[in-house]
C-alpha cells in the first residue's frame, strides 16, 4: 500500500469525468483525434474513423516520433 498511496498523492484526481458518448468506439476516437463524435463521424459501434482524419499517433509519427500500440480491445484494432 505505501507505493499506491505515494502514487495517489502525486496524481491528479477528477471528481467528475465525462465521456463524449456512451459507446467505447466513439469515445476512443475522440481521445485519438481530439474531435467530438459529430466531427470525426464515429457515432456508433459500427463505423470506422475516416482515413482522412489523422490521429495523434499519426501526427506524431509524421514528425519523427516512434509510435506503437498494444491493443487488447477489439474496438481499438486497425479495422476502426
Amino acid at each position: 500500500m505505501p507505493a499506491l498511496r505515494e502514487f495517489a498523492e502525486r496524481s491528479l484526481w477528477f471528481s467528475r469525468a465525462y465521456a463524449p458518448m456512451a459507446f467505447t468506439l466513439p469515445s476512443h476516437m475522440t481521445l485519438f483525434t481530439g474531435l467530438h463524435p459529430e466531427s470525426h463521424g464515429v457515432t456508433n459501434q459500427k463505423e470506422a474513423l475516416s482515413d482522412e482524419l489523422p490521429t495523434l499517433a499519426e501526427l506524431l509519427h509524421r514528425r519523427g516520433y516512434r509510435t506503437a500500440a498494444a491493443v487488447g480491445s477489439s474496438w481499438l484494432k486497425a479495422d476502426f
